[in-house]
């Protein structure tokens, strides 16, 4: 997964495209799968036989389509798994990452932090979206064992300066790239929400298990 300062930079940029009234529940819904416990609320599941895993977009629209176009925290927990799929496109096809190298995991979690300071700085990113009033309240909420109060300690780290170590494998020029990226597809996504239909086709993302 790509870095929160990432998906906030992503959001950020597609709020210039929608005429929101709650832009900070859209931004708070693009961190909030990060907020819980295992990976079940990335909507991860098994295709193509169990050979392959995918994103389930199409789980996610069916269980809660009708409030993508009216509620700003389902949306912007949607894109966020469009981001998801585009980010293991990006650093896998692309950029070639090997997760078997050992102790590359930290390292790159490492470079994360490094960039943070950058991502906010170049996107002006201020600080963590506050957790949205009434949240347990929420049908996503119910689904998950979310943490947020310990989510919330960590996510404000992001905002923090940070300098130690040097860079590992993702560069600041790759998360521009990816964000860029991101941000096409998103677009081109909400385009498909907006007209009811042509969403993007989740199993072209389909990675090894």
């Amino acid at each position: 997964m790509a870095s929160r300062t990432m998906h906030l930079a992503i959001t950020s940029k597609l709020l210039d495209d929608l005429p929101l009234g709650d832009a900070e529940r859209l931004m708070f819904g693009a961190v909030m799968p990060d907020a819980a416990r295992g990976k079940e609320s990335h909507f991860i599941v098994p295709a193509f036989g169990g050979a392959m895993n995918i994103y389930d977009l199409s789980a996610f629209r069916r269980a809660f389509g009708e409030r993508l176009l009216s509620d700003e925290l389902y949306l912007g927990y949607y894109l966020r798994l469009v981001q998801d799929a585009v980010y293991r496109r990006f650093i896998y096809g692309e950029q070639g990452w090997d997760p078997e190298v050992p102790g590359c995991i930290p390292r790159l979690h490492n470079d994360y932090r490094l960039l943070n300071p950058y991502i906010v700085s170049r996107c002006g990113l201020k600080a963590e979206p506050p957790v949205p009033a009434g949240i347990e309240r929420e049908d996503i909420f119910a689904l998950f064992p979310f943490a947020l109060g310990e989510f919330m300690a960590d996510f404000r780290r992001d905002f923090e300066p940070y300098s130690h170590g040097s860079v590992f494998f993702f560069t600041r020029q790759m998360a521009d790239t990816y964000i860029r990226q991101a941000v096409e597809v998103c677009r081109e996504e909400l385009s498909a929400l907006q007209k009811g239909g042509g969403h993007m086709d989740e199993l072209a993302f389909a990675w090894k298990r």
